[in-house]
This record gives C-alpha cells, structure tokens and sequence, in this order.
C-alpha cells in the first residue's frame, strides 16, 4: 500500500514539474487591444561585402508613436578604409493607425511565437534581418533572419517587415541612399 501511495505521488510530482516546464516557455496570448509599450525592432544588414558597399540599418517603432531610423555604412569599429562615419539617426512620427495595424500584422501572422522553427539550411554571404518585439511589459524572443527560419514562416515575417519598412517616410530612405552613395564614392 505505501508503494501504490509514494509511487502515485511521484506521478503526480513529475506530470506537475513537466507542465510547469513546458509552460516556462510559453508566452500569454496577446490582448486585442494594442499595448502602449509596443515596440518594435527590424534590423536589416547587406551582409558579407567590400566595406564601401557594406551598411545597416535598424527600424524602431514605438513605445508610442515615435519612429527611430539608424542607418551606418562600412564596418564599423574597424581600420578598414573607408572608414564608417557615425551612425546617422532620424527620428520621425508614425499614427495611432499605423501603430494598430503593425499590432494587427502582428497578431495575425503569430509573431508572438516563443519559439521558432529554423531550417537546417545555413545562409552564407547574404544579408540578414531580424525582428524584436515588447509588448505588455514582455520582450519576445528574436525573430531569426528569415533565411533561418521555416518556408511558412518567412512570408509572415516578410508582411510585418515590408511594412516596417513602409512606415519609415520617403525622404528618409532618400537621404540614406544619397548617404551611402556618397559613402561608395569616398
């Protein structure tokens, strides 16, 4: 009898341990409503080339409806010529409605996964991005670049970042290319 007992114990104390692990890594799901911390990061590198062709830049919406634009050519922190100039920002305003459908994009291509499915496949030389994600005082796990990750994730990603892209306004994307033109040209 005191076997059945300790033994039924020790099942209950494993199948708890095992779902309170399982759940360690699970994110709530998110509200309907768009949080005020939302915050996200889209980082976008042209890869492996000569310095003078070389650059990132990094989009962040939010908290709220402020947009940041960083933009560097070259490597920085290295003694290759050209030399990178610092990283030139530029801030700009983005409404409430862009904020909403971001969230939306968001929620409805589950980018508030705790995890993602990564191919075995390893990108060599090309440029690579990732996403960041806050919201509702949580930082999500990193979206990987979306040659890592799953065929039926990538077009998912690619909507919330073709629109991260879209809410950074013309003339800025116009003075980061005549930057980096003047950049290649030095």
């Amino acid at each position: 009898m005191k076997l059945k007992y300790g033994v039924s114990i020790l099942t209950v104390v494993v199948i708890v341990f095992a779902v309170m692990i399982s759940c360690i890594s699970c994110y709530p799901e998110p509200s309907k409503e768009c949080p005020e911390d939302l915050t996200v990061k889209f980082y976008w590198n042209t890869g492996t080339l000569p310095p003078e062709y070389q650059y990132y830049y990094q989009i962040t919406v939010g908290p709220g409806l402020q947009g940041l634009f960083e933009y560097q050519p070259g490597y920085p922190g290295t003694s290759w010529e050209p030399l990178s100039p610092d990283v030139w920002e530029v801030s700009f305003e983005v409404s409430q409605d862009q904020v909403n459908h971001l969230y939306q994009l968001l929620i409805e291509n589950d980018l508030f996964k705790s995890r993602w499915k990564t191919t075995d496949e390893v990108a060599e030389g090309g440029s690579s991005s990732y996403i960041t994600i806050i919201a509702n005082g949580r930082k999500y796990d990193k979206i990987p670049d979306d040659l890592e990750i799953k065929p039926e994730d990538r077009k998912k990603v690619y909507k919330a970042s073709n629109y991260l892209r879209e809410m950074v306004p013309a003339d800025i994307w116009e003075e980061m290319e005549e930057r980096q033109s003047k950049f290649e040209k030095s």
